[in-house]
């Protein structure tokens, strides 16, 4: 696996694989809502999540981090199979709810799935 660096927002800097499994890897985390909310892939450089000050991390990938990875965490695991298409609105949005009471309590939070195609997808359900 091939190791980039790449600088993110504010100079915090982000580790990631540039292959996983001979599909590219999802850019960095996108930033939806400045010091917020963020959305991206695997794997997840969980140093990164720390010094950025994300406390809740939303994963929907079918892989699994280990316990080490995740300690200190609020760690939310909801893997959704990747398909043509979305899962129905009441599954995405039982999952997105505790996220978005998190952040509206004021903790910044990473929804991330395998390669950072799921996330976006998941938002564009109907409310």
């Amino acid at each position: 696996m091939h190791e980039s660096s790449l600088a993110a927002p504010g100079g915090r800097g982000w580790r990631a694989a540039a292959r996983v499994n001979g599909v590219d890897h999802a850019d960095r985390p996108t930033e939806l809502i400045t010091d917020q909310l963020w959305h991206g892939g695997c794997p997840v450089d969980f140093g990164w999540v720390r010094n950025t000050g994300i406390a809740v991390v939303l994963d929907l990938a079918e892989a699994y981090p280990s316990a080490d990875q995740i300690d200190g965490l609020m760690y939310l695991k909801a893997p959704l199979a990747d398909g043509d298409e979305l899962p129905h609105p009441e599954l995405t949005l039982g999952i997105a709810r505790p996220v978005a009471d998190l952040v509206g309590a004021g903790h910044a939070a990473l929804v991330h799935c395998t390669f950072g195609r799921k996330a976006p997808a998941a938002r564009a359900q109907p409310r």
